[in-house]
């Protein structure tokens, strides 16, 4: 898939991965984070015009979602605590890049 970047292709290495937390979510799912929440307390709501533009110029094909994403400083490996994670702050997925 090749999306455009600053006029640059961009490729699967410019992509980040990110475990889902929805269980609504498959495998593959492109997520498009509105806001990344750090905590409780914090979080930044992402560039809506740049995600707009974004969105455009996916192919068709790709249905991605949008919504908030969570940010971690570590490994989340267990499916209970992810589980958690869903409930607790409402968010579609964790970057933990």
């Amino acid at each position: 898939m090749w999306l455009r970047k600053l006029g640059k292709p961009w490729t699967q290495d410019d992509v980040f991965n990110a475990s889902g937390l929805d269980p609504s979510l498959g495998p593959g799912t492109l997520v498009v984070p509105s806001s990344v929440v750090v905590s409780d307390s914090v979080s930044f709501g992402c560039d809506s015009a740049w995600r707009e533009r974004l969105l455009v110029r996916l192919d068709p094909e790709i249905r991605p979602v949008t919504g908030p994403m969570l940010h971690a400083e570590k490994v989340i490996a267990s499916p209970r605590h992810k589980s958690k994670l869903h409930d607790r702050f409402g968010v579609m997925a964790v970057d933990m890049e």
